[in-house]
């Protein structure tokens, strides 16, 4: 169930105390509404509720949002640039909005590329390719979105699989 509180946030911190008999929430996004010009990061729980709900998130400016935090976690270092891939792989072959997905992948080749170390990014190359490559290649989804993961693919491509299937198809 969604509940929205009207809060002011006046300092660095804000304690938003709920009313009496109310259960603590799974979920807390401070700037749904995107009325705060601040850095919003998600804390442990809700950063867990986004992993398994974040598509069922109706609102695609609230769930472009959403991946802007999940994203800036990643830049803060509180959240590892690998999950934040998977997650991203695994949500977005369901995601219909456009400017979602190519924003999302634009991330990931960014977390593949610099933020993982090489001998991290070598363990998980292998599932990103293919993952990327099954979006490219899906007739299926419009063209903006296979060009996304096209051009996702081309950033992170390292493996000669991946490299021999990208000659093959731009020859």
């Amino acid at each position: 169930r969604l509940v929205r509180l009207r809060v002011t946030l006046d300092a660095d911190s804000t304690v938003v105390p709920l009313p009496a008999g109310t259960a603590p929430p799974t979920f807390v996004y401070a700037n749904a509404d995107d009325y705060a010009y601040a850095l919003v990061l998600p804390d442990e729980r809700s950063v867990h509720w986004l992993e398994e709900n974040i598509s069922s998130v109706k609102d695609s400016f609230l769930r472009a949002m959403l991946w802007g935090a999940l994203w800036d976690l990643v830049r803060e270092a509180r959240l590892d640039p690998a999950r934040f891939s998977a997650l991203a792989l695994r949500e977005l072959a369901s995601e219909p909005d456009e400017q979602i997905v190519a924003g999302v992948l634009g991330r990931v080749g960014r977390a593949i590329v610099a933020y993982l170390p090489a001998e991290r990014r070598d363990s998980a190359q292998a599932t990103v390719e293919k993952l990327l490559h099954r979006g490219w290649a899906d007739p299926d989804r419009p063209y903006g979105i296979r060009k996304s993961y096209l051009d996702t693919y081309i950033r992170v491509a390292a493996s000669p699989t991946a490299l021999a299937r990208l000659d093959a198809t731009l020859d």
